[in-house]
């Protein structure tokens, strides 16, 4: 069909000089080549509002129909459709109340809803067969049934691995409209999942119908399919000598440079996406809460000093840090956010220099949350061991 390059998300796509596949970093660099090499163009980010639950069942089975060449589904296949359309699910919530892994903790001098159970230290199986019928499913009279079924005419649930074959092909015939409207006008157009990317080459009048065009092609493809408005992002690049310079045009995004798959770009160097550095360090900031008062807990009765001295920064610091060279694999999922960073900094070459220094006071700026935490933490163990050991007097209203 012409689009082998076009929807990128949930492949396999071979990646040149290397046995693995492409990733987002690559994908990432794919799209900033494409500004490069067009030069005065305009990068308009479009988002599909909630896709995935907005994928209409009938749409699915027409095309899923039309790819085994068939006027009807198999029974195999058609056990698949609906049972990923007609999808059953449950309120995490609900169910840890109901299992008794949530409910009223003692928090200082409050009781509030919370973990009964230290959710780190969950079995991964949190009940029995026999639980999860009588008690999640309702088997047992004493218990509602807690499973839900999606009685909707669209939706899928994100996560399953057909869901993610599903995304791709349901918008096939849209991506052919789309990326025949980009060649056309010398430009590329790239979507990975809901996320839409055209890059054409002229100004904000390119922008405009580029954007327009998209919006009135989507309603084809589903009745619930809509690009949000607000979140559409333009970016426009102009050559500046051997350079390229960037013009945000409009949206929340792009105010400094084109982000797209985590990353951005000003024309001239390419950037770890601010977002993605600040949810790192919320990432930090709150293992770094949970840790420190775990030590705290651990250790009852040594001072602030010693748990700050003795807590294993190093432990620590592998889930975003450093890991040996020996330890790095082609699968991103067991890299560390560092290894992440450099190997970033491989791909994007000299444009990518600028990335490492991001995370600069990396190692600094998590051991002082963690010390932060552990201060924190027993202070208030102290405070609460303190109204323990020296009650109120009671007053005798008589």
């Amino acid at each position: 069909m012409g689009i082998a390059d076009c929807p990128i998300a949930y492949r396999q796509i071979p990646k040149p000089g290397s046995n693995g596949g492409k990733c987002n970093i690559d994908f990432a660099k794919d799209a900033f080549d494409q500004v490069d090499r067009i030069g005065d163009c305009v990068a308009v980010a479009l988002d599909i509002k909630g896709y995935f639950e907005s994928l209409c069942h009938q749409r699915i089975k027409r095309i899923w129909r039309d790819l085994l060449g068939v006027d009807e589904l198999p029974p195999d296949h058609y056990a698949v459709f609906k049972n990923i359309t007609h999808y059953r699910f449950v309120d995490q919530k609900a169910v840890y109340r109901r299992l008794g892994y949530l409910g009223p903790v003692q928090r200082g001098n409050f009781i509030v809803e919370g973990y009964t159970r230290p959710y780190r230290e969950m079995d991964k199986q949190i009940c029995s067969n026999e639980d999860f019928r009588n008690k999640i499913c309702g088997d047992d009279p004493a218990f509602s049934n807690l499973v839900q079924r999606n009685e909707l005419p669209h939706g899928v649930p994100q996560g399953a691995p057909i869901s993610d074959l599903i995304a791709n092909f349901y918008l096939m015939d849209f991506d052919v409209k789309m990326n025949a409207y980009a060649r056309q006008r010398g430009g590329v157009y790239m979507r990975y999942s809901d996320d839409i990317l055209l890059i054409v080459p002229g100004g904000k009048n390119e922008a405009t119908a580029a954007t327009a065009f998209a919006m009135e092609e989507i309603k084809n493809h589903g009745d619930a399919l809509v690009i949000k408005e607000s979140k559409t992002c333009v970016v426009r690049f102009e050559r500046d000598g051997e350079r390229l310079k960037f013009e945000h045009v409009t949206g929340p995004q792009g105010k400094n440079g084109l982000e797209y798959l985590g990353f951005r770009y000003d024309g001239r160097k390419v950037y770890v996406r601010d977002s993605t550095m600040s949810r790192l360090y919320r990432k930090v900031t709150n293992a770094a809460k949970r840790d420190g008062t775990r030590h705290v807990l651990d250790n009852p009765g040594a001072s602030a000093a010693s748990l700050i001295g003795n807590f294993n920064y190093s432990l620590f610091s592998q889930r975003f840090s450093r890991v040996k060279k020996g330890d790095l694999t082609d699968d991103y999922k067991s890299w560390t956010f560092y290894s992440y960073l450099k190997r970033s900094v491989q791909t994007f070459g000299v444009k990518g220099d600028r990335i490492l220094p991001q995370a600069r006071n990396f190692k600094q700026t998590m051991r002082s949350r963690v010390e932060k935490a552990i201060i924190r933490a027993h202070a208030r163990q102290n405070a609460n061991q303190t109204a323990v050991s020296s009650p109120e007097m009671a007053t005798d209203d008589r």
